[in-house]
């Protein structure tokens, strides 16, 4: 039986069944358009974020290092201005104090994990407005509706950096990659770069890929603003050039300003407790 594709409406019927969590049956539908591939029903999800993060994930904290390494990259090289920037789905804040340390300043959108690295630093449109840039570090693969859920990224700005691998081969992705997750089963949404292309359309974005699993969605008019990153063996080297480049805007750590702007806010209420509307970035009353 064919359902139709969640991205283009093409026909996409279940090419196998997977066991997910060792205990749950769940098809893997795969579109005869675009390639998007996808587990239903996936009735699993609110067990499979308890807790958020995964045993296998034991690359949680390089991976948010090396993230900010090619955000900072990628925002130096494209010019864009002071931000602020929002981090989607960003887990715990990790990324997001990362990148305020490199002085960028970056807000957090996560309705689902508790915030443990960027309290106070919550995203809100009606304060700040659209946001410069969006970032979705590893979110895109785990989004059950890609469609409903990139209209809500695209409320905090219309440029969205992301990452997510996509599958080899032509048809569906083949049952030992390892990025289907039947461990866990955290992931449950697999693209093709036509696949992402169509979904960009939808929206009458431009979509890019970046490199090899980051990707760029953007406005049309943008769409020779953006070029693809340095390997990634150049990240390092190429971001300690950009710094002591002098000819280049160098960015500040906001690491002990915000340390301080916290620390002030603590000793006008005295509490060692922010207040919950307190924002580090939001403008003086």
């Amino acid at each position: 039986m064919s359902v139709e594709c969640k991205i283009c409406g093409g026909p996409a019927p279940a090419v196998r069944t997977n066991t997910i969590r060792f205990k749950f049956d769940a098809r893997l539908l795969s579109c005869q358009r675009c390639g998007f591939a996808c587990f239903e029903p996936a009735n699993w999800l609110a067990e499979a974020y308890v807790p958020p993060i995964t045993a296998p994930d034991v690359g949680y904290v390089s991976r948010n290092v090396y993230a900010a390494q090619m955000i900072a990259q990628f925002v130096e090289q494209h010019g864009f201005s002071t931000g602020p920037f929002v981090d989607y789905g960003g887990g715990y804040g990790m990324l997001v104090r990362l990148m305020r340390d490199r002085g960028y300043k970056f807000h957090l959108h996560e309705p689902m994990t508790q915030n443990l690295f960027a309290p106070n630093l919550e995203a809100n449109t009606a304060v700040f407005g659209t946001y410069e840039l969006a970032t979705a570090i590893e979110v895109f693969e785990h989004l059950p509706d890609p469609v409903g859920d990139l209209a809500q990224m695209l409320t905090f700005s219309n440029r969205i950096l992301f990452t997510t691998e996509l599958y080899p081969g032509s048809g569906a992705p083949a049952a030992d990659w390892h990025y289907l997750g039947p461990e866990h089963g955290q992931h449950v949404s697999f693209y093709t770069e036509h696949a992402l292309q169509m979904l960009a359309e939808r929206f009458e974005l431009s979509y890019r890929r970046i490199a090899s699993s980051w990707h760029l969605l953007a406005p049309r008019d943008e769409n020779d603003r953006f070029k693809p990153c340095p390997k990634p063996a150049w990240h390092q080297k190429w971001h300690r050039k950009i710094i002591k480049d002098k000819g280049r805007r160098q960015r500040e750590s906001l690491t002990q300003a915000d340390h301080e702007v916290i620390r002030a806010h603590l000793n006008e209420i005295g509490s060692p407790n922010p207040q919950p509307d307190f924002h580090l970035d939001r403008p003086a009353r």
